[in-house]
């Protein structure tokens, strides 16, 4: 049964409340978003959240002034910041599917850049970032689809392909003697 909750505020801070417990939020975490010509912290409201099991369990959290970090929900501390986007982020979202593009975490924000970071390395920089025309409101994992049974079947190839091989080909030229009530319009 879940009986933590995490709640971003537009003042850039982070409650952790217990639902068993008060009403009152058993952890602050205040002042994460780094200064950024001259704002102050409440201007920096917290605009998108995702949880993160690994590779620490915690809460990846980004503002609506670029600034994309993770806090670890043992110790409340900000355990990681990943650097890339250039304005306000309103979504983040963690990989759920195993090998290779597990411990992933994708945001999309108002830069219109998607981008992706991978949280197990050490690297701030973003694994890829794509720029996009429209304005993003979201970003979301989409699973690899199965090849279906049409997929699977050999193309077989018909043996009256003889009319396409005739037609590409170049060293034959078309006469101009059979007019089928055409208008040619080349002359």
């Amino acid at each position: 049964m879940v009986t933590q909750v995490v709640i971003g505020t537009r003042y850039g801070e982070l409650r952790f409340y217990d639902l068993r417990a008060s009403r009152r939020p058993q952890c602050e975490v205040k002042g994460i978003s780094g200064d950024k010509g001259g704002h102050q912290e409440c201007d920096r409201g917290i605009s998108a959240l995702c949880l993160t099991r690994e590779p620490f369990p915690g809460v990846c959290r980004a503002d609506v002034g670029g600034d994309v970090s993770c806090v670890d929900a043992r110790t409340r501390r900000m355990c990681k910041r990943l650097a890339g986007p250039a304005g306000a982020v309103w979504s983040l979202n963690v990989c759920p599917f195993e090998g290779d593009w597990k411990d992933r975490v994708a945001c999309a924000g108002y830069d219109r850049h998607v981008m992706c970071w991978n949280l197990a390395s050490r690297v701030q920089a973003p694994l890829s970032s794509v720029y996009c025309k429209q304005r993003l409101m979201d970003a979301r994992w989409v699973p690899a689809l199965a090849p279906s049974e049409d997929d699977e079947r050999p193309v077989e190839e018909d043996e009256d392909d003889e009319d396409e091989d005739e037609a590409m080909a170049f060293d034959e030229e078309e006469s101009d003697d059979d007019d089928d009530g055409e208008i040619d319009w080349d002359d």
